[in-house]
């Protein structure tokens, strides 16, 4: 009775082996179904846009620039960052209808970078006028 056991588990075992031979098909990829890091990793990106933004707001209404030279800089850092936001929040709506494939080639790059950019901005920004 084990001996016919083990010949049949062998014999499954190869027929399975066989089965999985021969032409694979390729699954049909439907962009935003199946891919579940690409959305979780959007509203991680708008989570941190969005606190950045309340951030840079709290230290643009603290910052107290003492010069017209210092003001002119504390202006030129908001409508840098008004820019970056914008681009930033732009690549997150482009993302809603982008495949998987798009998502991680062209548009994430993107993001990240301009969460890297509006964060070093924050940072430099805040040093600067002495504000965290």
């Amino acid at each position: 009775m084990g001996r016919r056991l083990v010949t049949l588990a062998v014999i499954m075992v190869l027929a399975l082996a066989i089965s999985g031979c021969g032409e694979k098909e390729t699954p049909v990829q439907v962009p935003g179904v199946g891919d579940t890091a690409a959305p979780i990793a959007q509203k991680a990106a708008q989570a941190t846009l969005d606190s950045l933004e309340t951030k840079w707001q709290a230290l643009v209404d603290k910052a107290a620039p003492a010069t017209d030279e210092a003001e002119a800089a504390l202006q030129t850092a908001k409508d840098d960052m008004t820019q970056i936001l914008t681009d930033a929040k732009a690549k997150i709506a482009e993302a809603k209808d982008a495949s998987a494939d798009e998502w991680q080639k062209t548009i994430k790059p993107a993001l990240d970078d301009a969460i890297a950019k509006a964060q070093k901005l924050y940072d430099n920004t805040a040093a600067k006028y002495g504000v965290e």
